[in-house]
């Protein structure tokens, strides 16, 4: 027993020498080679990787797990495609796009309310440093959250209205060009690059949008002037979403959490006064815009509008903190699908052939815009960079 703790105490001291000197020994018969201490962080570096972007985001767990952000990602479509449908089928039994705008943002502002306050007075996290004192950056910071909740709200209020001359999913897949007029919005006020082939995807996304658009060259039939209506406030709603994008970036200092607060807070002040102005347009009573709900299953729709928007929302910033940006930005496509199956479902209603056609092409622009995207943030020395360098220009 005495010599078995001898030996451990005599390793133990071996080890503990070993690890004052070199930590790097090569060994070439009898001969040992010590390394001096002053070039190891040469060697070091010639063994430490060369790009974080070689290393996965999600680098822990086995199995299904890495497949979280995918998962995620595809339940947040869902969610958010069926508030869509949801907001349609009120839509169709007269409730005016105003009120289901403000119904999704008191959803997203009690339950963000109730996210910062765990936040605050429970984890004791610091968020408010970046919008108080307003002054500064601060001060710009609590106006491009005005900004943003404005441009918003109107995208929100023209989407919903449009709910009223296209079916749910042609007007969703006009908006799901948005991240291609995103791109050319950020080249003009963030002077982002732009490329030739971001610029053809464009293109084929807009001729994507003539085919919902159903033209008489096409169908050979009478032009439609409900359709136009419904493109052109789909069109302009996409316009908005894609202002919202830019602010977004400008505000990636901010803490989620407030700017989902600020977007549901203001978005729900203005659908009100927008809400105002439009009855007095239309000489209607504020109260005849909104509406209480005459049903109960009305007010159980409502209540799906407003929770799975802002469970759709949260579910998504979730899934970047698993998965990579590239897969989920091609992942949302899918819910040009989903609106597709649920509006058969949900509103009875089949899309037509021109309307498969066009969200054929635009998911093809947008699986080419997200690739495009994917193979930029490969690390220089990745072959695949080199092997589609074309999706680069």
């Amino acid at each position: 027993m005495a010599d078995e703790s001898r030996l451990r105490r005599q390793l133990s001291l071996e080890e503990r020498d070993q690890e004052t000197r070199n930590p790097l020994i090569a060994t070439a018969g009898d001969t040992e080679i010590n390394i001096p201490a002053s070039e190891m962080k040469q060697v070091d570096d010639n063994f430490r990787p060369r790009s974080k972007s070689i290393v996965s985001v999600n680098t822990k767990g086995t199995g299904w797990y890495r497949f979280l952000g995918i998962g995620l990602t595809l339940l947040a479509g869902f969610l958010m495609s069926t508030a869509n449908v949801c907001s349609k089928w009120l839509k169709d039994r007269g409730y005016e796009p105003f009120f289901i705008t403000f119904i999704k943002y008191q959803g997203m502002t009690t339950i963000s309310l109730l996210h910062v306050f765990f936040l605050v007075c429970y984890k004791k996290q610091t968020i408010f440093n970046t919008i108080w004192p307003p002054t500064g950056e601060n001060m710009s910071n609590v106006l491009f959250l005005f900004v943003r909740a404005t441009f918003g709200t109107i995208a929100t209020c023209l989407l919903f209205t449009a709910f009223t001359y296209l079916t749910a999913a042609d007007a969703v897949t006009i908006c799901y060009c948005t991240p291609i007029a995103t791109i050319f919005l950020a080249r003009i006020f963030l002077k982002e690059p732009i490329g030739l082939i971001s610029v053809g995807v464009a293109f084929l996304a807009v001729f994507g949008v003539v085919f919902i658009t159903r033209p008489p060259f096409l169908t050979q039939g009478e032009f439609s002037e409900t359709i136009l209506i419904g493109v052109t406030f789909a069109f302009f709603a996409m316009i908005g979403m894609s202002c919202v994008f830019v602010t977004v970036r400008y505000l990636r200092k901010v803490h989620y959490g407030l700017v989902m607060v600020g977007y549901g807070y203001i978005g729900s002040l203005e659908c009100i006064i927008v809400a105002i102005v439009y009855g007095v347009m239309k000489d209607k009573n504020f109260f005849d815009i909104f509406v209480l709900p005459g049903a109960w299953s009305h007010l159980l729709v409502m209540s799906f509008v407003a929770v799975f928007s802002m469970i759709g929302q949260t579910l998504l910033v979730l899934a970047l903190q698993y998965e990579n940006a590239g897969p989920v930005s091609l992942l949302r496509t899918c819910d040009i699908i989903f609106n597709f199956v649920l509006q058969y479902f949900i509103n009875n209603q089949a899309p037509d052939v021109w309307s498969l056609i066009g969200a054929a092409i635009v998911i093809l622009a947008s699986l080419i815009f997200g690739f495009r995207k994917f193979i930029q943030l490969l690390p220089e020395d990745d072959p695949r960079k080199k092997t589609y360098k074309c999706f680069l220009l």
